[in-house]
């Protein structure tokens, strides 16, 4: 017997849309944060 979830299950469970400028905000806080961890390692590493 399968028991599916409701609707107010599904709709808790949701992520609001993001906006362009969110979206665009979010890509380029990770490529920093990824960034800054390469040169700290490679700093750590080579100096």
């Amino acid at each position: 017997m399968r028991i599916l979830p409701t609707n107010k299950t599904r709709k808790a469970n949701t992520e609001p849309e993001l906006t362009k400028v969110q979206i665009v905000t979010r890509v380029v806080a990770l490529l920093v944060a990824l960034i800054s961890v390469f040169f700290f390692f490679f700093k750590i590493l080579f100096f």
